[in-house]
């Protein structure tokens, strides 16, 4: 994106959006997937306790089933900071972070007659604050940058932006993914320890 902003080649900018967001919709689909079906065996390797393995289930289902959103809010933020817009992106975490924390908090003690979910809400608080967001971004996107995004630049890549994008993309998500892993790794070594440890 910031390849095309520097070029001036301000007519391939919403095609280009269409694919980084189509492409990314996809993979997480994709992961989505794979969480949800291989939910269980993904929490075996945690040798949690029987009473936490329906609750770990549960938050482990909603929010590994929402990782598509989370996919879409990711590239959203990488193309409107490459527009150079950081502070519209600082102020769109703040603000779903501060979200997030607030449904953590009605969900977990209950006040104003809201329901106690537990683990429950606070995976769908989660996901609702990504979702809000995602269309915050949607948003910025469409009316302060100016990216009308079209159907057909969702679904009909071009495949000169397929490779760039991917190309770039790959090694990004690799680094993600290596910080996932470690994180991973090192839940399972505190998990092994027990739940009263």
């Amino acid at each position: 994106m910031s390849q095309y902003l520097g070029a001036e080649k301000t007519s391939e900018i919403g095609r280009l959006t269409g694919t980084m967001i189509g492409i990314n919709f996809v993979f997480g689909i994709c992961v989505s997937l794979l969480i949800v079906l291989f939910n269980w065996r993904l929490l075996q390797a945690f040798s949690l306790e029987i009473h936490l393995v329906e609750m770990a289930e549960s938050y482990l289902v909603i929010t590994g089933g929402s990782l598509v959103v989370q996919a879409l809010y990711t590239v959203t933020v990488a193309i409107i900071q490459s527009h150079g817009l950081t502070r519209y992106t600082m102020f769109v975490t703040l603000g779903i972070n501060v979200l997030n924390i607030t449904g953590n908090y009605l969900f977990i003690f209950g006040p104003f007659g809201v329901p106690k979910l537990g683990v429950t809400g606070v995976a769908i608080a989660t996901v609702v604050s990504q979702a809000n967001g995602l269309m915050i971004n949607l948003l910025i996107l469409r009316k302060t940058i100016g990216i009308k995004l079209r159907w057909e630049d969702l679904h009909r890549w071009k495949r000169d932006h397929i490779t760039k994008v991917l190309k770039i993309g790959i090694p990004s998500a690799g680094v993600t993914l290596s910080y996932q892993g470690s994180q991973f790794v090192t839940t399972m070594f505190i998990s092994s320890l027990g739940a009263t440890m």
